[in-house]
C-alpha cells in the first residue's frame, strides 16, 4: 500500500519511515491471527484491522491475517482495501445526517416491521433480533442498531440526502444512485473497504470534519477534506454510542464494554459473510473486519460476538503504557433528563421511569405540536401483491398477514372481506388469513362508537400455486 501511494520524488529515497507504532502493530497482528483461531470452528477465515490515530491523522496498525488464495498461492488480497458489505455500521453517518438537519435525539419512531412493496412482492425489513419495541426515540434506534426504526429516519429526509453524505464522507466504491440501493442503503447494502469505514469514522473523533489519514511517520500538515457533521452532532453521536445503558435492549450485559469511555459500532452483512466492529475514543479509531475472502458464509459470527472481543484487546494495548482520557464534549450539548409516555416525551417527574439523553442544545427535546394522525390505510396485502403456494409446506400452515394502519384507536369492530365475503370480525387491524388459489379483493369495514364506520378497499392480489 506504501508503494502504491508515494510520490514521484518519494520512489528516489532509500528509506520510507511510516507512522506505524511497531510494538502496536506486532500486537495486533497477534492478536488478529489467535482471535481466528478460535473462530476457525465458526467458519471464519479472513480478517483484518485498522487502528488510526485520529488526532494526528496517522495509521498505528495495518493487519491482514486469514488464508491465502488457493487458485493463486502466489496471490494476497489486502482485506483492509477489499470492499465488502458493512452492514449497520453505516448508520451512525444516517443518524449524524438527521440531527444535522434539525432532526430532535428525542424525535419518536415507531418499531415495527416495515414491509415494501418491490414488483408484485414484498420485501420485509425486520431488527437483528426480530424484537420490536413500539415507539422509541432516535437515541434508542441508533444504540441499539434497530433497522426499522433505520429505515423510518431515512425516510425523514430528502431521497439522495443519506448517499451524497457518504459520498462526503469518500467512500469511493459507492458510486451507483438513489434508485439503484434503495432504501436499503441504510442498512449497508453498498460494499465499501475497512480504510474508507475508519477514515469516515474518524470524522466524529475530529468533531465533525474529516482529514486524510496518512502513513508517513513526518507527514505534512494535516490535510482537511471537509467539514461533513457539526461538532455538536459528532459529539452526540459519540455519547450514544458509547453509553452501555443506552444499548441494553439488543446488547444486554458488558460485552461491548472497553473500560473506559469508547464509542463502538458493530455491524453485520446477510448470510454472516462480514463480521465489523468500529470503535474511537478520544485519540484512536480502530476497524476490525472479519469473514471469508470466498464470500462463505460464517456460522452465525455477528459483530457483537466476532469482533467485539478483539476490538476490546485491541483498546487494552493502545493503553498498555498509558491512561485513556474521556471523549471530548462539545460545549453545544447536554444531558436531558425525561420521561417517555407512548409516542410523547415529557419532563421527568416523580410517577415515571426517568431516562437520560445525550442532545444538541438548539434543538428541543420536547416538542409542543399538536399529533397528526395518519388516517386508516390498509397496509398488508401490498398493491398487486402476488404470492405463490409452496409445495414443500403443508397447505394448512400457509398464510399471509391483513393489516389496517394508522389512527384505529378509537375502533371497536374490524370486518374482514375476502371476494365479498365475510372472513372474520376482529377487535384489532390485524389477521391471519390461511392461503386459497386464485385473484382476490380484499375490502375492510371499521366501525366506531355510534354507529360510525369507514371503509377501506378493495385491494386486489393473487396466490399462484
Amino acid at each position: 500500500y506504501v508503494l502504491s501511494q508515494l510520490t514521484p520524488a518519494e520512489h528516489n529515497q532509500k528509506t520510507i519511515l511510516t507512522s506505524l507504532d511497531s510494538r502496536l502493530q506486532s500486537a495486533i497482528s497477534q492478536l488478529l491471527d489467535e482471535r481466528l483461531q478460535n473462530l476457525k470452528k465458526q467458519g471464519v477465515k479472513n480478517g483484518a484491522v485498522l487502528v488510526v490515530d485520529h488526532n494526528k491523522n496517522l495509521i498505528r496498525a495495518w493487519a491482514v491475517a486469514g488464508s491465502k488464495n488457493i487458485k493463486h498461492p502466489g496471490r494476497y488480497f489486502d482485506t483492509v482495501l477489499t470492499a465488502r458489505q458493512p452492514g449497520s455500521t453505516l448508520k451512525p453517518f444516517l443518524y449524524a445526517r438527521a440531527l444535522d438537519l434539525g432532526i430532535s435525539a428525542g424525535r419518536i419512531l415507531n418499531d415495527e416491521p416495515i414491509f415494501t412493496s418491490v414488483g408484485q412482492g414484498m420485501h420485509v425489513y425486520r431488527n437483528y433480533s426480530r424484537k420490536y419495541y413500539g415507539h422509541i426515540t432516535l437515541t434508542t434506534a441508533l444504540a441499539n442498531s434497530l433497522n426499522s426504526a433505520a429505515i423510518l429516519t431515512g425516510r425523514l429526509m430528502a431521497p439522495n440526502e443519506f448517499l451524497d453524505t457518504l459520498k462526503l464522507l469518500g467512500f469511493s466504491t459507492i458510486k451507483n444512485t438513489q434508485d439503484f440501493y434503495g432504501e436499503g442503503i441504510v442498512l449497508g447494502t453498498p460494499e465499501v473497504s475497512l480504510y474508507s469505514l475508519v477514515s469516515a469514522y474518524t470524522a466524529f473523533g475530529n468533531r465533525g470534519d474529516l482529514y486524510k489519514i496518512d502513513f508517513r511517520k513526518n507527514h505534512p500538515d494535516n490535510i482537511k477534506l471537509g467539514s461533513v457533521f457539526s461538532t455538536e452532532t459528532a459529539a452526540v453521536i459519540s455519547k450514544i454510542l458509547a453509553d452501555p445503558e443506552t444499548r441494553h435492549l439488543e446488547f444486554p450485559g458488558g460485552g461491548l464494554d472497553m473500560g473506559h469511555e469508547v464509542a463502538i459500532k458493530t455491524g453485520t452483512s446477510t448470510a454472516y459473510r462480514d463480521a465489523w466492529s468500529i470503535g474511537w475514543d478520544s485519540s484512536h479509531t480502530v476497524g476490525i473486519w472479519m469473514g471469508n475472502l470466498n464470500r462463505k458464509e460464517t456460522l452465525g459470527i455477528t459483530g457483537a460476538r466476532g469482533t467485539g472481543i478483539l476490538l476490546r484487546s485491541i483498546f487494552y494495548e493502545i493503553y498498555r503504557d498509558k491512561k485513556p482520557k474521556p471523549l471530548p464534549r462539545s460545549p453545544g450539548i447536554m444531558q436531558s433528563h425525561y420521561c417517555q409516555v407512548n409516542d410523547q416525551l415529557t419532563p421527568p417527574n416523580e410517577h415515571c421511569l426517568q431516562k437520560v439523553m445525550w442532545r444538541r442544545k438548539k434543538v428541543p427535546l420536547y416538542i409542543s405540536r399538536p399529533r397528526k394522525h395518519a388516517k386508516p390505510y390498509l397496509y398488508q396485502p401490498a398493491k398487486n401483491l402476488s404470492l405463490a403456494i409452496d409445495p414443500r409446506v403443508p397447505r394448512q400452515l400457509q398464510a399471509t398477514p391483513l393489516e389496517v394502519r394508522g389512527n384505529t384507536t378509537a375502533a371497536t369492530k374490524f370486518r374482514w372481506f375476502i371476494n365479498e365475503e365475510l372472513l372474520a370480525v376482529t377487535t384489532k387491524p390485524q389477521h391471519v388469513w390461511q392461503l386459497a388459489e386464485g385473484d382476490h379483493k380484499l375490502r375492510v369495514e371499521i366501525e366506531y362508537e355510534k354507529e360510525v364506520s369507514i371503509e377501506l378497499g378493495p385491494r386486489a392480489f393473487s396466490v399462484r400455486p
